[in-house]
């Protein structure tokens, strides 16, 4: 265990241990306003890899995770100020040998790593301000939380809902640790370092069935991203239609140390649902010489094709994706839950091609416990199947992942 771990435990300790001194008269204060919550994330993946351009036979990983977050309230006062506490720990039960690349874990296999920081926040009215580490999800980029820790990033948030229905967000990120990283880095995009990367934009919800998104980034002397949505539902008897139209559009700026970079991107889902059935139709169509963009590491989720395995955002790519779910609560059993998707992309340009095709298959089997001990500790079990004509991903995927939140104050 190196020593930043041996730094971080006695610290994850004291904060847990904190929570006696959380007490106070006064309500909603910086000690009475107060949460403590522990995530115990246990996460296993195995990939078989296929095929002639398979590299080796599998990897196999599983660990067991810890995501400590400790939130003050807010002093008193027109302006409250707080601090908030992360404090994040995985621990390798298996792996190392050969069998890394599931990303659980670094690509040296360590037998733990994890990560220590801190936010100061303020607040006025309906207005905040946050500095240090920040967890953004947004059209303009998302800290992935979907492997044994999430992605973190540091930097200065505003974030304010002072109009009805009108939520608005400016931000600054200035370094970024990956999901599998203990630091804090220079942030980058294709590996290539760049300097600030700048964002804002704002979510106007109109009704219960309508909202409008506009956003817009920078990534200094790297790439200017702007990004426009459109949601709208429609309720016809016991079923309701929705669209999710998206559309991104970027290129260079500054010095372009990344090269010319030139994308446009419209990604779209259509739904119904009906009592526990819903069913999705995406459909994604890129161009420019350009994959879609966003800073290494972080998901995307906007994208309506992104999927457990790939986003299907190379160059030119077109990609069609059906997908079914179900809510077994309609039956009698709830917190069970299905999903089967399957995703076919097409005309990809690349360095392996100038036509590629790919495909992914992807179940998942979700369950929560909705009563006794195990009350709120869910269980997931993903399967998945990905092919390519290019490249080296052709692999066979099962995943089985335990979450049980605890609250501690």
């Amino acid at each position: 265990m190196n020593n930043r771990i041996g730094f971080a435990i006695p610290i994850l300790s004291l904060l847990i241990l904190s929570q006696n001194a959380f007490s106070s008269n006064e309500s909603n204060g910086f000690i009475d306003g107060a949460k403590g919550n522990l995530l115990l994330r246990n996460y296993f993946i195995n990939k078989n890899y296929v095929g002639d351009s398979a590299v080796k036979n599998y990897s196999r990983e599983w660990t067991q995770n810890f995501i400590l977050e400790i939130k003050s309230g807010y002093t008193p006062g027109v302006i409250g100020f707080g601090v908030d506490g992360l404090g994040l720990l995985s621990v390798k039960l298996d792996g190392g040998r050969g069998t890394t690349g599931t990303g659980l874990l670094p690509d040296d296999s360590p037998h733990s790593y994890g990560y220590v920081g801190a936010t100061a926040k303020s607040k006025f009215s309906k207005s905040e301000l946050r500095y240090g580490d920040l967890r953004p999800r947004n059209p303009m980029v998302i800290a992935t939380d979907t492997r044994s820790l999430p992605q973190v990033f540091r930097g200065l948030d505003f974030s304010s809902k002072e109009i009805d229905g009108l939520e608005l967000q400016f931000s600054v990120l200035q370094k970024g640790k990956s999901r599998v990283s203990e630091d804090m880095e220079t942030l980058t995009y294709n590996k290539i370092k760049g300097g600030d990367f700048y964002y804002g934009g704002g979510k106007y919800v109109y009704s219960k069935d309508t909202s409008f998104s506009l956003w817009s980034s920078k990534f200094e002397d790297i790439y200017q991203q702007n990004y426009v949505n459109l949601t709208q539902f429609y309720n016809i008897d016991n079923v309701r239609l929705g669209a999710d139209l998206n559309y991104w559009w970027g290129k260079d700026t500054g010095s372009s140390k990344a090269g010319k970079l030139d994308n446009k991107t419209f990604s779209s889902a259509l739904t119904a649902q009906y009592g526990g059935n819903k069913l999705i139709f995406g459909y994604q169509h890129l161009e420019g010489s350009s994959k879609w963009m966003r800073l290494d590491g972080a998901g995307g989720g906007f994208l309506s094709n992104d999927s457990l395995s790939n986003s299907f955002d190379s160059p030119k790519e077109r990609s069609y994706q059906i997908r079914h779910e179900y809510d077994f609560t309609h039956v009698g059993v709830p917190g069970l839950k299905i999903m089967n998707r399957y995703t076919k992309g097409t005309n990809i340009h690349n360095k392996f091609t100038d036509n590629g095709r790919e495909w992914v298959r992807e179940t998942e089997l979700y369950y929560t416990f909705q009563t006794g001990a195990l009350k709120k500790l869910s269980v997931s079990y993903k399967n998945i199947t990905l092919r390519q004509t290019h490249g080296t991903r052709n692999e066979n995927e099962n995943r089985i992942t335990f979450n049980y939140p605890l609250g501690l104050f």
